[in-house]
């Protein structure tokens, strides 16, 4: 067996160990992707408006971390095909606190390109005149935003 080291702990050093401890970010765990199966199933118990089913694609765009807080972000794009054969498509951007809490999504126009992480924003490949950035503060993305001249809302 190895020799183990023992060092009393005081009471300074219980309570910088605490502080140290309490001041840590947002686990690893709690900022990193999740599996389809536990994001449809935070979506399905939260309110998530749109469908789940076998149509519904989730693509991981990345996380945004601010402050203690992560936020996972994810593209849906769900198609339905009519008996007609006409395809119809839904795009939204889906956002998640700290990988259980579902914050809301905003409802993407087709034309739109799929956005990209930067530091702390989401960004479109659009002129800035018409709005390409989604920024994340404390709070996460904004109730309102201006993207490709549409005003979009966070919605459930």
């Amino acid at each position: 067996m190895g020799r183990e080291i023992i060092f009393p702990l005081t009471s300074t050093t219980r309570v910088v160990l605490m502080l140290l401890f309490a001041a840590l970010p947002v686990s690893a765990a709690e900022c990193d992707r999740i599996c389809t199966a536990h994001l449809t199933s935070i979506l399905e118990s939260q309110k998530f408006t749109s469908s789940t089913d076998s149509g519904a694609k989730f693509l991981y765009l990345g996380k945004i971390r601010e402050g203690n807080t992560c936020f996972q972000l994810y593209y849906y794009d769900h198609t339905n095909i009519h008996p007609a054969q006409i395809a119809h498509g839904l795009q939204k951007l889906i956002v998640i606190r700290s990988g259980e809490t579902y914050v809301g999504s905003y409802l993407l126009d087709a034309d739109d390109p799929v956005p990209t992480v930067s530091r702390k924003s989401l960004v479109f490949d659009l002129p800035v005149a018409s709005g390409n950035e989604i920024p994340f503060g404390a709070d996460g993305p904004p109730m309102s935003v201006r993207i490709n001249g549409t005003n979009l809302q966070l919605g459930r």
